[in-house]
C-alpha cells in the first residue's frame, strides 16, 4: 500500500477533524479560561511513559488545539494534550521541568521499513537512513504529525468511539541508545505483522499520567 506524504492525512482522523473544528469555532483563545470539551480528542490510554523537558505550550492557529513540545538531549516532540482541559495549570507550572507524559500517535501504517518509504521523506538524504533505522521525522502539515519508522513489537486491541483500531507497541526511535517505544493506533483491518518493520504517518497526542 502506498502512503503518500504529506497530503495524505491520517485516515482516522477524519472525523475527529470535523468534530474539533466544529467546536472549537465557537471558542476564543484555548490557553486562557475558554477551554476545549476533551471528549472530542483520541481518549487512549497507554502505559508507555516518556521523561522529557516541556520547553513550550502553544496554541496551534491552523488546528485550534495546544500543542507542547517535550525534548531530551537527543529527541524533540511535539504532541497534542488531550487533557489540557483538565490539567492547563500543571502544563503550565512543567514548562522547562523534565516531566513523565504519556504519548501515543494515531497513525496509518504499511509493511517496510526505510527504503519502502525513503522516496517520500523530505531531505532524506540529510538524515542517516540504514536498513535499520526506526526513526520519528517532523513532516506533515501541523506541527505535531511526522514521518515514521519503526519496528512493531506487540499489538491490542482498542475503540475510539464507534471505531475498532490495532493499537500497536512500536520502537520509534533510538534516545540515547535506548529504544524509544509507543503506542500507534491503526485503523483494525489494517494487515501488519509483529517483529517487522513498517512506515507511514503519524499524528502525536499526549497527556500526563
Amino acid at each position: 500500500m502506498e502512503i503518500v506524504l504529506p497530503v495524505v492525512l491520517l485516515v482516522v482522523l477524519g472525523g475527529m477533524g470535523a468534530l474539533v473544528a466544529r467546536s472549537l469555532r465557537r471558542r476564543k483563545d484555548f490557553l486562557q479560561a475558554v477551554t476545549p470539551d476533551d471528549t472530542e480528542l483520541p481518549d487512549l490510554q497507554t502505559e508507555q511513559r516518556l521523561t522529557a523537558t516541556l520547553r513550550r505550550l502553544w496554541r496551534d492557529a491552523q488546528q485550534g488545539l495546544p500543542l507542547v513540545e517535550a525534548g531530551t538531549e537527543t529527541l524533540k516532540l511535539a504532541f497534542c494534550p488531550t487533557d489540557h482541559a483538565a490539567n492547563a495549570e500543571r502544563y503550565k507550572t512543567s514548562i522547562g521541568k523534565p516531566t513523565e507524559v504519556a504519548v501515543f500517535g494515531l497513525a496509518t501504517l504499511a509493511a517496510g521499513g526505510v527504503e519502502a518509504i525513503r522516496h517520500q521523506i523530505v531531505d532524506a538524504d540529510k538524515h542517516a537512513l540504514t536498513p535499520n533505522t526506526v526513526a520519528l521525522l517532523r513532516q506533515g502539515q501541523f506541527d505535531n504529525d511526522y514521518v515514521v519508522i519503526c519496528r512493531l513489537l506487540s499489538q491490542r486491541p482498542a475503540t475510539w468511539g464507534e471505531l475498532a483500531l490495532t493499537v500497536w507497541r512500536a520502537q520509534v526511535q533510538e534516545q540515547g541508545g535506548q529504544p524509544l517505544v509507543i503506542e500507534l493506533a491503526v485503523p483494525q483491518e489494517t494487515d501488519l505483522t509483529e517483529n517487522t518493520f513498517a512506515h507511514g504517518s503519524v499524528r502525536l497526542f499526549g497527556y500526563l499520567p
